[in-house]
């Protein structure tokens, strides 16, 4: 019996062979569907192997002809023996495509084999959007109001029919203080508006040493600042009180600003000659009567032109860096700069080599802490923040392309461009947020948009942390499992708890995010490999 079953089973081998018939090709895609925002870009493992005799090279072929507005790559188009091998298939949906559920095809093919099937994407509207408005706003008040108008003459946004006309001046900076006064520098001295009228204060009736002010701003101890492009006053009662910087000559005052703990900063650069650096910029911090002066022969600031100053909720400094001279490295030209009174930190466009995220140790060396920063390439522009504690920037890409800006979220970045929001291809000449309000107002050449983030608040503490690789795994508030190790990540795949793989990625990098907006709640099991070890942990998606 087991003779006649395996004289059989030959036969039914040779004939195969003979004929070719069984010759086949295997296809695997994970996952099948995902759900994407425009400009955001969904990735799928494709896995293809020859069966039943079929040992051939396998050709792939991407048909998304229902998807017009997109961009489709490929990581690999052909596929060779053993099969070892997967291709990534990238699909980008821009914007112009409809928010509905598009079917694309992946084809596997050699001569006469060929095999297909069908993975679908549904494309879903951002989950906070840009919507436009004809408003032109000036600020954000302490109560998150918006004011619009075109100063000297504005209103309330929701009561555009009652307009205040401030004094004919030219207005510089702004300052809110605690009790929701506006203080405006300007040319002709200071003016202050309490949301009803206003008030001028200059050097005949207030007795300030110049009326061509640039700053202003008034501390939680009511004690008023105000600086012109070399000198920096303070207010002692009625008198005016010079304070005493020690700047080298060709410095001047590029900003001023209050931190959260009634500290006075001032960003110096040289003024004088802007392209060909003369004097070092520096950073000063003003402390009761004490000033410390951070430069770059005391602290781990680089020799570079330093936009304005911004503070984030731990009181953390941020700020643009661009123009650095030869001595720097590379990397820190059009750069992000953090200071959290300790460490330096730097974040750089996503296509700077050989540096993209990286910190200063205490002897001022490079140290490299991962490559997660994605934002598209700056020119030092400053850093605004907002009141979920989310910073924004203007970005502009190579050549000029892909104006908009990037939104970080302390892990992760995204950007927005013609690419994914209403954004078109204009630099983007105003940004306006406020720490007391989550909703930002944009002013390109073109129309203007707000933006109101209703992201799930950051949670920054590592949702999963494991000591012998160092990885670490975040929830980003944007449906999105960031995963960061000091190693490179050999391979993540997540699968549902019945142990199916629902998403692989075998990039080697350092720095990944999970997209799992198409997925429902419930436990997921997710599988980081490396440097050769395998670390699976059980998460929650909500």
């Amino acid at each position: 019996m087991n003779l006649l079953k395996k004289l059989l089973v030959t036969t039914v081998l040779i004939a195969k062979a003979f004929t070719g018939y069984a010759q086949s090709i295997e296809l695997t895609l994970s996952p099948t569907a995902q759900t994407v925002e425009l400009g955001q870009t969904a990735n799928f493992t494709i896995k293809a192997k020859g069966i039943d005799g079929f040992n051939g090279q396998i050709f792939l072929k991407i048909s998304a002809s229902e998807l017009p507005n997109a961009k489709n790559e490929l990581s690999n188009d052909l596929i060779f023996p053993p099969y070892t091998e997967t291709s990534t298939l990238s699909i980008t949906p821009m914007a112009g495509a409809e928010e509905k559920t598009y079917s694309l095809t992946v084809d596997a093919f050699n001569g006469s084999l060929s095999v297909s099937k069908n993975l679908t994407i549904q494309v879903s509207k951002a989950q906070c959007a840009w919507e436009p408005t004809t408003l032109k706003v000036e600020f954000i008040d302490y109560k998150g109001e918006f004011w619009g108008g075109d100063l000297p003459n504005i209103f309330k946004s929701n009561d555009p029919t009652t307009k205040y006309a401030l004094p004919n001046y030219e207005y510089r900076n702004r300052f809110i203080d605690a009790d929701n006064n506006f203080w405006f520098a300007t040319n002709k001295g200071i003016v202050k508006f309490d949301g009803k009228s206003a008030m001028v204060l200059n050097a005949d009736n207030n007795n300030l040493p110049f009326n061509d002010i640039n700053f202003v701003i008034v501390d939680s101890n009511k004690t008023m600042w105000i600086a012109n492009k070399k000198n920096l006053y303070k207010r002692i009662k009625d008198n005016w009180e010079l304070v005493t910087l020690n700047l080298d000559e060709n410095l001047g005052l590029n900003d001023v600003k209050l931190d959260g703990q009634n500290n006075v900063w001032v960003v110096t650069n040289d003024y004088i000659n802007f392209n060909q650096e003369r004097a070092p910029s520096c950073l000063l911090k003003i402390k009761n009567n004490n000033i410390i002066n951070f430069n770059k022969t005391n602290s781990c600031l680089p020799n570079s032109k330093l936009s304005e100053i911004n503070f984030d909720k731990n009181n953390a400094v941020w700020i643009g860096v661009y123009l650095e001279d030869e001595s720097s490295p590379p990397s820190i030209k059009n750069s992000i700069l953090k200071f959290d009174g300790n460490t330096w930190e730097f974040w750089c466009n996503k296509d700077a080599q050989p540096y993209n995220h990286f910190v200063m140790d205490n002897d001022c060396k490079l140290q490299l802490k991962d490559n997660n920063s994605n934002y598209e390439g700056t020119y030092g522009f400053a850093v605004e923040i907002d009141g979920n504690n989310i910073k924004w920037l203007r970005t502009v890409g190579p050549g000029g392309t892909n104006l908009g800006l990037s939104r970080f979220n302390d892990i992760a970045w995204k950007n927005f461009d013609a690419r994914n929001s209403p954004i078109q291809e204009y630099y983007i000449s105003k940004i306006i947020v406020s720490p007391f309000s989550k909703k930002i107002f944009i002013q390109p050449y073109g129309s203007a948009l707000t933006y109101e983030d209703c992201s799930k608040p950051l949670n920054t503490e590592a949702l999963f942390k494991n000591s012998f690789n160092n990885v670490s795994i975040y929830h980003t508030g944007d449906n999105q499992f960031h995963i960061q190790s000091q190693q490179n990540i050999d391979g993540l795949v997540l699968m549902n708890m019945n142990g199916t793989t629902l998403q692989s990625d075998m990039a080697k990098s350092n720095s990944l995010q999970v997209d799992y907006s198409a997925y429902a709640s419930g436990l997921y099991l997710i599988k980081v490999i490396s440097n050769n070890q395998v670390v699976t942990k059980k998460l929650t998606i909500e």
